[in-house]
């Protein structure tokens, strides 16, 4: 795991927490905020963490690579 993978780990569960503690204190405009950072966290992470060859699925790089590939020929 590199360095911005990690970092953005982090990200994703101290928003998360933040999230729980500000609607737990009643704040849920901001709980939202929170809600909405660790959730474009979890998508860059998500874009970031490559699929296991075992498992058969792609990268969205490895799916758009082969979707430019097959339509130049």
């Amino acid at each position: 795991m590199d360095a911005k993978t990690r970092d953005l780990a982090l990200l994703a569960a101290l928003s998360l927490f933040c999230t729980g503690v500000a609607w737990i204190w009643g704040y849920v405009i901001l709980g939202s905020v929170f809600f909405a950072l660790g959730g474009v966290a979890a998508l860059g992470l998500g874009r970031r963490l490559p699929a296991s060859p075992a498992s058969g699925t792609m990268t969205t790089a490895t799916c758009c690579v082969r979707a430019q590939s097959s339509a130049a020929s």
